[in-house]
């Protein structure tokens, strides 16, 4: 991130225009979160011999 602040610095970019990239980027992020978090909750219903698998590896 700050990596991404100082080129944003470097390049003569107005306020508004940083504004609206961070926007842009914080609302890509969360799109992907919510994907993955749905991806994760289809694929736990779809196989649940795996949540199985894992409670009997953790009892023993």
């Amino acid at each position: 991130m700050i990596t991404l602040n100082y080129l944003i610095a470097r390049t003569q970019m107005s306020v508004a225009m940083a504004v609206s990239l961070f926007t842009a980027l914080g609302f890509l992020m969360g799109l992907i979160a919510v994907f993955m978090w749905k991806l994760s909750r289809v694929v736990k219903k779809k196989l649940p011999f795996i949540d199985k698998a894992a409670k009997q590896k953790i009892a023993s």
